[in-house]
């Protein structure tokens, strides 16, 4: 019923992902929002909001399509297992 995804999708997957993060991480509501989920509890709002101040000074396309690609592998793995189960 359901196959592999050929590489043109995963490609396109990775690409339209990696513009959403570029977009997203640009926007300091939403870095700080992504981040907080990775602060530790004692993370004040200042310093994740610096944190994206220099975010924005380095995280690249580069960064965001390897973010991306490792998400687009995850999901491979993941989803599968639902599909095959249902047999």
């Amino acid at each position: 019923m359901f196959v592999p995804r050929e590489d043109a999708l995963n490609s396109l997957m990775v690409e339209d992902c990696t513009a959403k993060y570029m977009s997203k991480m640009e926007k300091k509501q939403e870095c700080v929002r992504h981040l907080a989920f990775q602060a530790t509890p004692q993370t004040s709002v200042h310093d994740i909001s610096r944190a994206c101040d220099r975010m924005n000074d380095v995280f690249t396309v580069d960064d965001a399509r390897g973010l991306c690609t490792a998400l687009n592998a995850v999901h491979a793995e993941f989803w599968p297992r639902f599909i095959q189960s249902s047999k």
